[in-house]
Parts: structure tokens; C-alpha cells; sequence
């Protein structure tokens, strides 16, 4: 679950402070600038220091109550009327408290004038609420931005985990689907009391172990993937009593990871597709090429011109084409080309480039 943290609570954890620490130091910077800012005045910094000393209580009463309850239970809830009135409220009376304290505890020491002539002038109570103003602003911005980095991440989070969960299920689609077709191929066999029942059971079982216990990661090794492929193509030279002729090549990098069972629907579709109407034999030309920045797929099967009812709208294509859509948004291409005599797929993905 994410969790709200504060922008006091991020710089605390970074510098390994008490979070009420970061308070202190926030106030004690703000008095020592606001005190060596007024008192260049008239370099009496004693006078400023006792003045800002004496103000804190009351900002401290402004800020916090503004900061932890109205902004959260109103601002935030966009509940802005409410806000507004609770806010011009305690603004009135913390700064009618505050000008108190000044005509008791200041005026008479610093500015006996005001005495004479502007006892508790509402003009000077404006600007007793100014300067509460000033104290709000920063911690409001500093809680604005805190509320908007929060529900960024939090969208962020989100649709991360969204995408997760749809990669997810899209490769639970992916094992019943292959798991159905490799069922019917064994049982086909089985029914026919085939010697080659056996071997293809076994190059099943690899198969699955591999579906089963390393597709449930969200990268591979690419020799593992590589692995995979050459049972299943095994498999099914075996289910076809090697009436097929496979091409499979692949260069000498095979570096790095890739998401499991991303060339298997390629695959599986030029053989589903293979047809034997002719006196030649059907064949399928595979081959990978990978490097640090690319990786490309080439899928050619061989087709019968008098039945040309090869698709790419089948389950485990449209599967691939949301997984790379995730995956790998606009950093890939997926082509197909259908001749009379063959069926092309060539899959170009920039490998560096995975979200």
C-alpha cells in the first residue's frame, strides 16, 4: 500500500533526523531571516529577534491548524467555501490575539507613538493578518505540492500495477491455450498408439516446466527462452511425424532478458498454419538476432496457394500485440506479410526501451 509521506518526512528520513527537528529547524530559520531582514532597518536585530520570538506562538497557532485540518478536510476536498470561511475566522482572531500582544507587549516598548494615536487600529490589525499570511504561505505550498506529488505517484502506482495485473493474465491466457493445443496433439497421438508418444510427453513435460515455474517471472534469460523454443519446436516435429522442415538459427549474443513467451505465438502460429496439400514439404524458417539496443524475430512458414486461410487474429497473436503494446508502447514493430506461397512475421523490438 503506498503510504502518505510528508515533505517534512522525506527530508527527515534523508537526513536522519526526528521529523519534529525538521520543525524546529524550519521555525528557527524562519525567525532568524525575518529578524535580520526588519532589523537592517535600523540595526536594533535585539528588537527584531524579541518581536518574531513573541509572533511564534501565534503563527504556530495559524499554520498548524490550517495545515493538518483545514486544508486536508476542506481544501483538499475541495469543499472551498467551507475553507475560505474557516480560514478568514481563525485568521481574525489569532491576528485580533497577536495585535494584542503587540499593544501590551511591543508598542510600548518599540513604538510608544501607536499608543497615542492607534490603539488597536483595525488598520493595524491588517496588517498584524498579513503577517499571519506570510506565515501560512510557505507550509500551504509545501502541503499543496506534497498533495499533488502524492496522487502523482499514486496514479502512477496505479496504473503500474494495472498494467502488472493485465500482463499477468494476459500470460495465464497463454499456458491453457498452448496447454489445450499440446493435449490434443498427445492425445491424437496416444489414439493412434504411436511410438512417439512417449517422447512427446517427455518434451512436454520440459515444456511446462518452463511455463509453469519460469514464465511467472517478468524477465528471463534469453538462453532459457531460447531453451523453450527448441523443445517446443521438438515437440512439434515430433506431433507431425517430421513432415516439416524447421530452419532455426539464432547468432552467437545471447545476452540479457526478454518477458517469457514472447516468441512463442509466432511460432505456434506458423505451425498451426503449415499446410501439406502439395508434393513439398511444408517448412518453417525461424531466426533471432539479438543485441544490447534490439531484438528481432523472423517467422516464415510456407503456405498452400489453394488454401490461403492463414490469420493473424488469432488468440496467441492478439495476446502478443496487447503484451507489446504494455510492454513496449511505440519501441516496437510487428509486421506481417502473406504471399501465395508463405506467411511472414517479423517482430523488431529496441530492447532498451521496456517500461
Amino acid at each position: 500500500m503506498l503510504q502518505h509521506y510528508s515533505i517534512s518526512q522525506r527530508i527527515a528520513s534523508q537526513l536522519g533526523l526526528k521529523r519534529w527537528l525538521v520543525h524546529v529547524f524550519y521555525w528557527l530559520a524562519w525567525i532568524a531571516f525575518w529578524a535580520v531582514l526588519w532589523g537592517t532597518f535600523d540595526n536594533n536585530y535585539y528588537k527584531t529577534f524579541y518581536i518574531q520570538l513573541l509572533e511564534l506562538p501565534f503563527k504556530l497557532a495559524m499554520v498548524y491548524p490550517v495545515i493538518y485540518w483545514l486544508v486536508p478536510r476542506f481544501l483538499l476536498q475541495t469543499r472551498y467555501f467551507r475553507f475560505i470561511i474557516f480560514y478568514a475566522l481563525l485568521l481574525f482572531i489569532i491576528g485580533g490575539l497577536m495585535k494584542l500582544m503587540w499593544y501590551y507587549f511591543i508598542d510600548p516598548y518599540y513604538f510608544a507613538d501607536r499608543l497615542v494615536y492607534a490603539p488597536l487600529k483595525f488598520t493595524e490589525l491588517l496588517n498584524v493578518v498579513l503577517s499571519l499570511n506570510t506565515a501560512v504561505i510557505p507550509p500551504l505550498v509545501f502541503k499543496i505540492i506534497e498533495n499533488w506529488m502524492f496522487h502523482q505517484q499514486k496514479s502512477s502506482t496505479l496504473e503500474r500495477d494495472k498494467l502488472q495485473a493485465e500482463l499477468k493474465f494476459l500470460r495465464t491466457q497463454i499456458n491453457p491455450h498452448f496447454l489445450f493445443n499440446a493435449l490434443n496433439s498427445v492425445y491424437a497421438l496416444s489414439m493412434k498408439q504411436s511410438e512417439l508418444t512417449t517422447p512427446t510427453i517427455a518434451y512436454l513435460a520440459e515444456i511446462m516446466r518452463y511455463v509453469i515455474y519460469e514464465a511467472s517471472e517478468s524477465q528471463v534469460d534469453i538462453n532459457k527462452e531460447i531453451a523453450f523454443i527448441e523443445n517446443y519446436i521438438a515437440f512439434e516435429q515430433i506431433r507431425l511425424e517430421d513432415d516439416v522442415e524447421v530452419s532455426f538459427s539464432m547468432n552467437n549474443n545471447r545476452s540479457g532478458k526478454i518477458p517469457p513467451l514472447l516468441l512463442l505465438p509466432l511460432i505456434e502460429n506458423a505451425f498451426k498454419h503449415l499446410k501439406n496439400f502439395g508434393e513439398e514439404k511444408p517448412w518453417i524458417v525461424i531466426q533471432v538476432e539479438t543485441s544490447e539496443a534490439q531484438l528481432r524475430v523472423y517467422v516464415e512458414n510456407s503456405i498452400d496457394k489453394e488454401f490461403n486461410d492463414v490469420t493473424v487474429k488469432g488468440i496467441g497473436i492478439e495476446n502478443l500485440q496487447k503484451r507489446l503494446d504494455i510492454l513496449y508502447k511505440d519501441a516496437y514493430t510487428l509486421n506481417f506479410e502473406k504471399t501465395d506461397f508463405s506467411f511472414k512475421a517479423v517482430l523488431q523490438i529496441n530492447a532498451t526501451t521496456q517500461k
